[in-house]
């Protein structure tokens, strides 16, 4: 390697054995460095001396560098007015509160998220995507302070950060979800403390997402048999999840005591009334297919799904356990497209495809799911989707081998 010609290094003074990096403030933060306490020069060691190898002084020298530049961006954040500071004199003590050191009453941008969790709080999924998304925006912003002045970093950072999500793979489908995670709390933060950011996103590649390719009718016996035999929660899961295009994520939050009502009807349902995606995703699920080890096992399912971090994580680690026997590879969203198009084959009313899997255009009232298990029961519209769902699922029931799994 060539040798890059080291600027900055130095001793501070005859007393220091090993090397700094030593360089003046820019002007445009000299004034905020002064009001910070940190001199009229940045001082950052580099932990070698006058006998370290070049390779491991240009190393050293290249992270001082860098912390050179973060450093002048986090003082151009500071305001030039304002609040003062309690600074710390040479014998460690706290000295009294002395005007002229001002720092800004914002928090960092990193503690920006904390503050709007404690308005919007979130959990589970949602809270893993968002911390992620936005702490990964921040590090190729800086840590700057939250103040108004630092729209041109935001912008620049979130370029930064777009262009190494897609290089490291990321779909643009999902570089827009992370990003508008991202940039919800920034303007959140903008609105709350009226800075006025305009926050522009650049353009994103053309995205062509991937075709869900549902699981064939054999692929659906072959799901049926691997449930049957493995007799456990997980099994429950995948089961309801395929009558109803159900999500894990719905079971977790089944009413238990519902549950256990509405299980135990001669003609068992699911009845899917918490927080949900949409308004649409409340709906009835009726259960044809492993009734009774749904009734057994799906209960057990709900409980641990309900204080599982993720609750897809089991059914997608069965699924993938299970590949070989069931023919493909699949997560457990591709149940949810199977249910689709098992309706579309079995030629029932698209209302009923909707109402059962919680799409828009649902017939059921929302109303009508409060009216308890037996209410239910008598609605001629659950009756309506039993009827409707026992056609959709006859490739399931036709079977010698299956048909005592509807009784």
């Amino acid at each position: 390697m060539s040798k890059h010609k080291l600027k900055h290094i130095a001793k501070p003074s005859s007393k220091h054995t090993t090397l700094y990096y030593v360089r003046r403030w820019r002007k445009a933060v000299a004034e905020q460095a002064k009001a910070a306490g940190r001199g009229s020069n940045f001082k950052h060691s580099l932990g070698l001396d006058d006998s370290a190898p070049y390779d491991q002084l240009y190393g050293a020298w290249v992270v001082a560098d860098r912390a050179y530049e973060s450093a002048c961006r986090t003082l151009a954040s500071l305001p030039r007015d304002g609040v003062l500071r309690i600074i710390m004199p040479r014998n460690g003590k706290r000295g009294g509160r002395q005007h002229g050191y001002k720092v800004p009453s914002e928090p960092l941008l990193a503690e920006v998220l904390a503050i709007y969790h404690s308005v919007h709080p979130e959990q589970d999924k949602a809270l893993t995507m968002r911390t992620r998304a936005y702490n990964g925006v921040v590090e190729h912003i800086g840590n700057r302070y939250a103040t108004k002045g630092i729209l041109d970093d935001i912008l620049r950072g979130l370029d930064a950060w777009q262009e190494a999500r897609l290089r490291d793979g990321v779909s643009p489908a999902g570089v827009e979800r992370e990003r508008n995670s991202a940039v919800a709390v920034l303007r959140w933060w903008s609105k709350r403390q009226r800075y006025g950011w305009n926050i522009e996103l650049q353009d994103l590649p053309k995205h062509t997402p991937k075709v869900k390719v549902p699981l064939t009718h054999t692929q659906q016996h072959n799901l049926l048999d691997v449930c049957l035999a493995d007799d456990d929660a997980t099994s429950a899961m995948l089961l309801a999840m395929l009558q109803g295009g159900m999500m894990p994520s719905e079971i977790a939050r089944l009413d238990p005591t519902l549950l256990a009502d509405t299980l135990a009807l001669d003609e068992p349902f699911l009845v899917v009334n918490a927080d949900t995606k949409t308004k649409a995703r409340k709906r009835v699920v009726p259960i044809v297919v492993g009734v009774e080890l749904i009734r057994l096992r799906l209960p057990e399912a709900v409980a641990r799904s309900a204080n599982a971090k993720d609750p897809a994580a089991s059914t997608n680690k069965r699924l993938k356990a299970r590949s070989e026997q069931l023919g493909v590879s699949i997560t457990g969203h591709a149940l949810r497209h199977t249910f689709r198009t098992n309706c579309l084959s079995a030629g029932v009313d698209g209302t009923i495809t909707m109402s059962i899997g919680g799409w828009s255009g649902s017939i059921v009232n929302p109303i009508m799911l409060d009216y308890g298990a037996e209410g239910l029961a008598q609605s001629e519209v659950v009756k309506r989707l039993r009827e409707a769902s026992t056609q959709i699922h006859q490739h399931l029931l036709q079977s010698a081998t299956h048909t005592h799994t509807a009784d």
